[in-house]
């Protein structure tokens, strides 16, 4: 049924109610069906040049203040234009520039208040303010790639090839694609749906850069109002009545000049009872408060808040189109004694993170109270003011929302839903320092868990403006818009330590992430090992440390490292929540035993240059006795491969070379799992083919060390390197830095995997990612970043070389591409998807990889040797393209009950030169 049918059967409904008879039937609505295609739906509120409307029948006209807009009408913008749509309703979408848009359906009844709204986004940046037809039924928008339904409240949604909905505010946003819906009813938290994969991700907090990304669309610049011969002014917006949005007034009043020979028609409606708007009031852009400077700072040295150009977060929930916003919903009750603790930078953004060394940036607090819709503490004598909204409302507040002694304070608060941990984000003075704050009521000992494990997510890192935790933006932190997942959570802390004396209350958290394809990729993997350890107070707290890796698009690789504990707060607290949840800070800093921590900086080294940084991020659990999954205790036979970056003893690189397993052989290379200690070991045999070197990577803990590694289940653990140096040819290094992690359905990734191509998710045949940064006793360094691992049980070869029959197996090839040679080389990942036809009774088979790095393969297998029939060798070789061949050598794994279920290895492919070479893994089961 067309959209405008569906329109007038609902609208003869509503008139029913009006009439003392009513009688509409599908034969009889084309005068409402034409009265229906001109009806107003709502007023241009705000309008930039370059805003045009198309109402049917009609052809393009310019849009201007209080201009009508009717069902079924188009509007487009230019690279310059912007403007804003108030509906009859109250609801109000703001459109940016080169957008494309249509309202399908708008039906309101002003009496029962209630209707239906649905619009089609074709492209652009869009913010939505929901009136009172969404208070009762979603608001409807359905993008190329999905349908977004906003019930009770405000989003942002951004549309191109994908769509991103972030929700600001109110009861909940769902965005649904390929039968998948996700839904969102924390502010802050965003929803993609890649053209790639057509499904939507899962929610996360949007960081400050993609929310600036998106306001700033939305905003009025001055080149936007170039060529207006009246650039619109507050009076303009005063004269469409915007400003009763979120009063008590119905939304009927909202009239625009009424058109020559008569009287807008809608009536006036009635207020009596009505609540608010989703929509705050809007404050005239004349009447922002500027931020007056202070000499005196927090009360004691002169302002440290003054010496940086301004760069304000403008990426809240701001339209200067409109003026500022303040989306706090303040509560009455009244919450005391919350400690907490205030950390400060010097710049906005801030690449160094906060200032944790100063101790007037860096400061505890106690006593700290909620009352009235405002948080306030006394931070060195000074008074911190900042508003907050209710539990499990997040609230953004601008210039003099909230006060820092005498200077001011904008940014955004988030509190919990059970009122025990709020946290900030924040802008301090009139040059916008980043700042960050949290406080809250501290969990007592006989609260915290004694079994199973808990799950929680990190925030983005305010200070930093990164997606992942510990890593600066511009340095490998903004190339993640959506976190990796270990054992399908971001985070997880275990803290059964029942089965053994040696067992670690263990703590993880991962993120990784690969991002298009090709020399231009860029990819990153963040890795948090420690473990939960308690002080002389009794105090529980988090010790451990971060290791991880960056390649930039222009194939620059960095190396991140660094010692992390839990924040305390001004009472020696690190746990917060006194129900079913917990909550808790991470920062950059190093326990000296016993709960004595001290802040120490986070490095990030291309090898050329060092960067130190203090980074800040916090966590919510998800559940706080979530069940353990399969956990076992076994050791995993491995292939692991990766391409090793050389560089000198002056930190040039001079070699990127392949690296397979030591002899082609999984006996030189094992992770080992442990259930009663919840720690895994690992020792990875691997030869650089170019320099002949062999080395041996250590990874994990021991009986007698913890913190190293994280075991959750039998598909999620993790480990850095361990207490015990790596070697290469038998010599010790100096230096060691390292990490490992399994993976399969919590990979990542966007625009990396071809059409077509899926990796395998084969349960009993683990793979994942390794990486390492290892210095030489001579000053050079061996640098490897992504390598991949794949690794399980394999069966003796005569129980292979006693089966018969045909099997087939598919999964995938996984490989690093080194392209170019030299200190020009550059690497990247790239997958293909793999067929296995295997004759048991022969011991040989045919293999086919489609589209690895955009070539197809064919080859065959067979086993290794006689008396090695569980072992596996073969050749590929492409069939058209590129003329390249290569080699594999691999192993069948137990899977699902059966000897043989499983196959996988490593492989190498040259174009019989040194200007393209592959190393990686391939795994497939039947």
């Amino acid at each position: 049924m067309p959209a405008r049918q569906r329109r007038t059967e609902i609208l003869c409904h509503s008139l029913a109610r009006y009439a003392a008879v009513a009688i509409c039937t599908l034969s009889g609505l084309s005068a409402l069906q034409a009265e229906a295609a001109t009806e107003r739906v709502g007023v241009a509120a705000a309008v930039n040049p370059q805003a045009v409307g198309i109402a049917p029948g009609t052809g393009d006209r310019a849009l201007f203040i209080g201009a009508q807009v009717v069902h079924d009408e188009r509007i487009r913008t230019g690279e310059l234009g912007r403007t804003q749509v108030v509906f009859l309703d109250g609801s109000a979408l703001t459109i940016g520039p080169n957008a494309d848009m249509v309202i399908d359906e708008f039906v309101y009844d002003p009496v029962s208040k209630a209707g239906t709204l649905a619009v089609t986004a074709a492209k652009g940046a869009f913010r939505f303010v929901g009136g009172r037809i969404s208070k009762k039924k979603p608001v409807v928008i359905t993008t190329p790639t999905a349908v977004i339904g906003i019930r009770g409240g405000i989003a942002m949604f951004s549309v191109g090839a994908n769509t991103t909905a972030t929700f600001l505010y109110g009861e909940q946003m769902q965005v649904t694609a390929g039968n998948v819906t996700r839904t969102v009813s924390q502010p802050g938290f965003e929803v993609s749906v890649m053209a790639d994969t057509k499904t939507p991700s899962n929610p996360k907090r949007a960081a400050a850069t993609s929310l600036k990304k998106s306001v700033v669309g939305l905003e009025a610049t001055p080149q936007s109002q170039t060529g207006l011969s009246k650039p619109p002014v507050d009076q303009d917006v005063a004269g469409t009545q915007l400003a009763t949005l979120g009063s008590d007034r119905a939304p009927q009043e909202l009239q625009g000049p009424a058109p020559a020979g008569g009287k807008e028609k809608g009536g006036s409606g009635d207020s009596k009872g009505d609540k608010a708007e989703d929509g705050p009031k809007d404050q005239p852009t004349n009447n922002r408060q500027s931020s007056p400077t202070n000499s005196s700072g927090f009360g004691r040295n002169p302002s440290p808040f003054t010496s940086s150009p301004v760069n304000s977060l403008r990426a809240l929930a701001q339209d200067s189109l409109l003026g500022e916003m303040t989306l706090n919903a303040t509560t009455s009750s009244t919450s005391k004694g919350l400690s907490g603790r205030f950390k400060a930078s010097n710049s906005a953004p801030a690449p160094n993170g906060t200032l944790d060394l100063d101790s007037t940036r860096n400061v505890t607090f106690k006593a700290g109270i909620v009352d009235g819709g405002f948080f306030t503490a006394s931070l060195n004598g000074s008074t911190i003011k900042l508003p907050v909204g209710s539990p499990g409302a997040s609230s953004n507040f601008f210039s003099g929302g909230g006060s820092l002694g005498q200077e001011t304070v904008r940014g955004s608060s988030h509190y919990s839903p059970d009122g025990d941990f709020i946290t900030f984000d924040l802008l301090v003075g009139q040059n916008g320092a980043r700042a960050t704050a949290f406080a809250g009521n501290p969990t007592p000992a006989s609260k915290l868990p004694t079994s199973g494990h808990t799950d929680f997510a990190l925030t983005s890192d305010f200070v930093l403006a990164s997606n992942i935790a510990f890593l600066p933006e511009h340095i490998g932190g903004s190339i993640a818009p959506l976190p990796g997942t270990l054992g399908n959570n971001q985070g997880v802390i275990v803290w059964d330590t029942s089965s053994s004396t040696s067992a670690q209350r263990a703590v993880g958290f991962l993120q990784s992430y690969i991002s298009g394809s090709g020399t231009s990729q860029k990819s990153v993997v963040g890795l948090l090992t420690g473990q939960v350890l308690g002080d002389s107070s009794s105090h529980a707290y988090i010790a451990g440390q971060t290791r991880g890796s960056a390649r930039l698009s222009n194939g620059t690789t960095y190396f991140f490292e660094g010692n992390v504990t839990s924040t305390p707060d001004g009472e020696g607290d690190h746990f917060f929540g006194t129900g079913s949840s917990l909550h808790f800070g991470l920062q950059s800093a190093v326990d000296g035993g016993n709960g004595q921590i001290t802040p120490s900086a986070t490095k990030a080294s291309n090898v050329a240059s060092t960067q130190s940084y203090f980074s800040n991020v916090y966590a919510s659990t998800a559940s706080q006795q979530a069940a353990t999954a399969t956990r076992t205790t076994e050791t995993l036979r491995v292939f692991a491969t990766g391409a090793v970056q050389s560089f000198d003893s002056s930190g040039l690189l001079f070699s990127v070379d392949g690296a397979t397993t030591t002899s082609h052989n999984p006996a030189n290379a094992s992770i080992s799992t442990n259930a009663a200690t919840n720690k895994i070991q690992s020792s990875l045999g691997i030869s650089n083919t170019n320099f002949s070197e062999n080395m041996v990577l250590s990874f994990g803990d021991s009986s007698s060390t913890s913190g190293r590694s994280l075991y959750v289940d039998s598909e999620g653990f993790g480990a850095v390197e361990a207490a015990n140096l790596s070697a290469i040819n038998g010599t010790t290094v100096s230096n060691q830095r390292s990490y490992l992690f399994s993976t399969d359905s919590s990979f990542k990734s966007s625009g990396f995997l071809p059409s077509g191509v899926t990796l395998c998710t084969c349960k009993a045949l683990r793979w994942g990612f390794w990486g390492s940064d290892l210095k030489l006793a001579d000053g050079q360094r061996r640098r490897v970043h992504l390598g991949s691992w794949i690794g399980g049980d394999i069966p003796s070869a005569s129980e292979i070389a006693g089966q018969t029959g045909t099997a087939s197996f598919n999964g995938h090839l996984l490989a690093s591409v080194i392209s170019g040679t030299g200190s020009t080389a550059q690497s990247y990942l790239a997958a293909g998807n793999l067929s296995v036809s295997y004759n048991f009774s022969s011991q040989s088979g045919s293999l086919s990889v489609s589209n690895f790095d955009g070539v197809n393969y064919s080859g065959n297998i067979s086993k290794l040797s006689t008396g090695q029939e569980n072992r596996l060798m073969g050749s590929i070789s492409s069939l058209s393209g590129p003329t390249r061949t290569g080699t594999l050598n691999g192993a069948f794994f137990r899977s699902n009950g059966q000897a043989s279920g499983a196959m996988g290895g490593e492989v190498e492919i040259s174009n019989g030169g040194s200007t393209y070479r592959a190393t990686g893994t391939f795994a497939a089961h039947r």
